[in-house]
């Protein structure tokens, strides 16, 4: 169990205390349907990035303050 959760981790689906990243799930599966040519709305698009970009941003405000 420890290799899937290692392999997880690598692929950063699953954070350090093992849960999963639903926004690394979603980017993967946008990236994806991208790649193979599926239509995809820019509006959609851009709340998507928006979602993200905002997703990133907590995660790094609380990683600042569980350094202080």
């Amino acid at each position: 169990m420890n290799q899937i959760h290692s392999l997880l981790q690598y692929l950063r689906i699953e954070d350090d205390d093992q849960t999963i990243s639903l926004t690394t799930i979603a980017f993967a599966a946008a990236v994806y349907c991208l790649l193979a040519g599926k239509q995809i709305d820019l509006t959609a698009l851009g709340g998507f990035a928006v979602a993200v970009a905002a997703h990133r941003h907590r995660e790094a405000q609380d990683s600042k303050q569980t350094l202080q």
